[in-house]
């Protein structure tokens, strides 16, 4: 699908959390680091993490150097101000984590995902944050672009509220 496909044009950042560099990556892994996000409080701490991450580690038979990789992913992740702003929205009951939408175009075709994270600013603007875990983005940048557009036209349709959209490079 093209970015064609969004009915309604949408302002979408590409942001890096930044860190530390090379180390764990492949399916497995970036299948950890979402879960890991997924499962943890927004204002969780170093504990909370790491006991957050071991469990999911079980889960998905990652090793010591995936576990601990997957830490420092997701608290430099929880301290990115993409993330602030959503713990604080998720105090005042708005965010939404792991939400299933579908969204029909205008030809017909239904589209079905699941949002990392979205969220309601004080100023009724809603955010999508989409995380991606690969280690080169470049090469499938339009087809996330078309992805977390479609998240947020979704969200727009279902809230009547403008909407950004963020892919987050964790």
């Amino acid at each position: 699908m093209s970015a064609a496909a969004v009915d309604t044009p949408i302002e979408i950042t590409v942001e890096e959390v930044g860190g530390a560099g090379p180390g764990p990556h492949g399916k497995r892994f970036g299948t950890l680091v979402h879960a890991l996000l997924a499962a943890i409080d927004l204002d969780a701490d170093h504990a909370a993490v790491t006991a957050m991450a071991a469990l999911q580690a079980r889960l998905f038979g990652a090793d010591a150097e995936e576990i601990d990789a997957a830490v420092a992913i997701a608290e430099r992740t929880l301290a990115h101000s993409w993330l602030r702003r959503a713990a604080a929205a998720a105090r005042s009951g708005r965010c939404r984590r792991e939400t299933p939408i579908t969204l029909q175009l205008r030809d017909g075709t239904l589209i079905e995902g699941v949002v990392d994270v979205a969220f309601a600013e004080a100023d009724g603007v809603w955010t999508v944050l989409d995380f991606k875990t690969d280690v080169e983005i470049e090469s499938r940048l339009e087809e996330y672009h078309v992805q977390v557009g479609l998240y947020a036209q979704a969200i727009a349709r279902a809230t009547g509220a403008p909407v950004r959209a963020v892919l987050l490079r964790v």
